[in-house]
């Protein structure tokens, strides 16, 4: 026999036999205790702990006081915002990742992303052929202009 091997198992039994060192479970469960736990199991510790909890200082759990928002100001949205809100409703039909956008058909995994946030298979996933709403020239620009910094020269007439 390998004598590293039984080395390591006999440390792990006196580790064992140390944490538990054959004391019951102050609880009264029937089950060992061990020091690391205040005497308890690990069911009875647990319990133990809850009821620290419940009976803390109340300070730590307070309850907030809600108030109420006046209701007036939530009525009074204008019925424009409403129209559009209902019309973006509408057009965006919530399917899974797994389907095209425009005619259901499963994807599986070869789905094609789009910058609209759908999912469109191989011939719908052109801008042009699924009716994207994303605005690809605003993008186009706003990328030009983080990615291109302006380069002037000096207008000082000195270092001419």
């Amino acid at each position: 026999m390998d004598s590293s091997i039984d080395n390591s198992t006999m440390g792990r039994c006196q580790y064992n036999q140390r944490e538990t060192d054959g004391r019951l479970c102050r609880g009264g469960c029937g089950f060992f205790g061990s020091e690391a736990n205040r005497g308890l199991c690990s069911k009875c510790y647990v319990e133990y702990l809850k009821h620290q909890i419940a009976t803390s200082e109340p300070g730590i759990c307070q309850k907030l006081e809600v108030t109420e928002s006046e209701p007036d100001q939530i009525n009074h949205i204008s019925s424009s915002v409403l129209e559009d809100l209902n019309d973006a409703m509408r057009s965006c039909t919530i399917r899974g990742k797994n389907r095209c956008g425009c005619c259901n058909k499963k994807v599986g995994l070869l789905g094609f992303a789009c910058r609209c946030g759908h999912t469109f298979c191989g011939s719908h996933r052109y801008p042009e052929s699924h009716a994207c709403n994303f605005d690809y020239k605003a993008a186009g620009r706003v990328a030009l202009e983080k990615n291109n910094q302006l380069c002037r020269g000096d207008k000082m007439k000195e270092r001419s």
